[in-house]
């Protein structure tokens, strides 16, 4: 079998990590023995079952750096990322990678765009139909309501990324096969041994031109 895996994984934890974080970049979830985690991984072909982006927020007084993510769930909704990775690392078998943009890729995100956008679909339902389909490429789901992979890739279209993707027609493993994301990831959460993606940086299935304007 070829090796399709590209780049590099290493493990932060999340303290360590939370200090590069910049708008744009991403992470991927999965709990090993949970059904709808299995059955995601089994039918896209990678470790990986769900999305969400990264927003980064300072209070207007000042102080720290708040690092939430806007992730589409039961609905579109903001969640401390902390709360979510300490949860989640209270699975036994959960892991949380976090995915950077590359530098070029970050130079050319629109930061303000793509926060606005997010923020404007705060509170919209759930796609279960469009996640069903998201696999073959299909278009089936609704256009005012979001799966996760989706709603990370509008979210990064309207940032000025992406123009050649199918928001629509990604999953969370479609995501890491586009090219705009950096040579090095890590994974924060999960068992001693480290859990690389099977495919990385190796054009999505559903997007043949990579991430479109890379």
């Amino acid at each position: 079998m070829t090796d399709t895996h590209r780049g590099q994984i290493e493990r932060m934890d999340y303290e360590q990590a939370r200090h590069g974080f910049r708008p744009g970049d991403m992470t991927f979830w999965a709990i090993g023995r949970d059904f709808t985690s299995w059955l995601i991984r089994k039918v896209t072909g990678d470790v990986v079952s769900h999305a969400a982006p990264i927003v980064l927020s300072r209070p207007s007084g000042g102080g720290k750096l708040m690092v939430d993510l806007i992730e589409a769930k039961a609905r579109v909704q903001r969640n401390r990322m902390s709360w979510a990775v300490a949860r989640y690392a209270g699975y036994r078998t959960g892991r949380v990678w976090y995915v950077p943009l590359s530098d070029e890729a970050f130079r050319r995100l629109d930061v303000a765009a793509y926060h606005d956008w997010l923020h404007a679909k705060m509170h919209a339902g759930y796609d279960p139909v469009g996640a069903v389909g998201s696999p073959w490429g299909s278009n089936i789901g609704s256009s005012s309501r979001y799966f996760c992979s989706e709603l990370a890739v509008a979210a990064l279209q309207a940032g000025g990324l992406l123009a050649g993707t199918n928001e629509s027609g990604t999953t969370p493993a479609d995501m890491l096969r586009l090219h705009i994301w950096a040579e090095t990831y890590f994974q924060l959460v999960g068992p001693d041994e480290l859990v690389p993606f099977r495919h990385y940086r190796d054009h999505c299935s559903h997007n043949p031109e990579g991430d479109g304007d890379a």
